[in-house]
């Protein structure tokens, strides 16, 4: 549905080319090539927010979170009765995989997605970092690792990885300017917008307002366009 599952579906990919199998844990109707993916049961329906979190009751939130890390816990509690799966790869928003770190038995490596924004993850790295709970992390880029730092230390940063044969350089275009990205206030599309007006080019917007962004959509950018 985003940049986030776009990485992980390249990095399975790029991991089987290398001859190493991997397991996916994702919602149903996802897939991927050439790897096995295991949905649980669950239903991207059953955990998509509604609407925008500040729109929506505490107790619905709660229950939404709460959902959430049900999933998670049965996804770990899968892979760990598996056998043949022998190092976990986190890369959701929950806060269980942090605290579950000491007590499994197996290797488990969290990479961080999202700014510390998320209540559930930043309070979860604060416990574990005072409690001085090592933990595995790994950070997109090296101001992405800076930014966590309050709250745990991550030293170690990788990028996501790109299929530059999915994307061939040109160096002849019509001079229309492109934004590709979820259609939500963090992204920056009404800052694309006014560059494309000031500089007066043609703008290709390439994004999905979910049902959760509906309501920004309609009232700041939708009369934008």
């Amino acid at each position: 549905a985003g940049g986030t599952g776009v990485a992980i579906a390249r990095l399975a990919t790029a991991l089987q080319h290398r001859g190493v199998d991997v397991v996916c844990y994702a919602c149903e109707g996802s897939a991927i090539s050439g790897v096995e993916v295991r949905t649980c049961g669950v239903f991207a329906d059953s955990i998509a927010y509604p609407r925008a979190v500040n729109e929506m009751k505490g107790k619905e939130v709660l229950s939404f979170r709460a959902t959430e890390d049900a999933v998670i816990y049965q996804a770990i509690e899968d892979a760990l009765q598996d056998t043949s799966i022998h190092v976990i790869h986190n890369h959701s928003f929950s806060s269980i995989p942090f605290f579950l770190s000491h007590f499994i038995s197996k290797p488990i490596l969290h990479t961080l997605h999202v700014p510390p924004t998320r209540s559930a993850m930043t309070e979860a790295l604060r416990v574990c970092k005072t409690s001085n709970l090592p933990l595995h992390i790994v950070a997109v880029s090296h101001a992405h690792a800076q930014i966590w730092q309050p709250y745990y230390p991550v030293n170690q940063f990788i990028y996501n990885g790109l299929d530059f044969k999915a994307l061939p350089y040109s160096s002849h275009h019509n001079g229309t300017l492109a934004f590709a990205g979820r259609i939500v206030p963090t992204k920056g599309i009404e800052d694309a917008i006014e560059i494309a007006t000031r500089l007066g080019k043609n703008l290709a917007i390439y994004g999905d307002p979910k049902l959760a962004n509906r309501s920004y959509f309609q009232s700041r950018i939708q009369p934008l366009l």
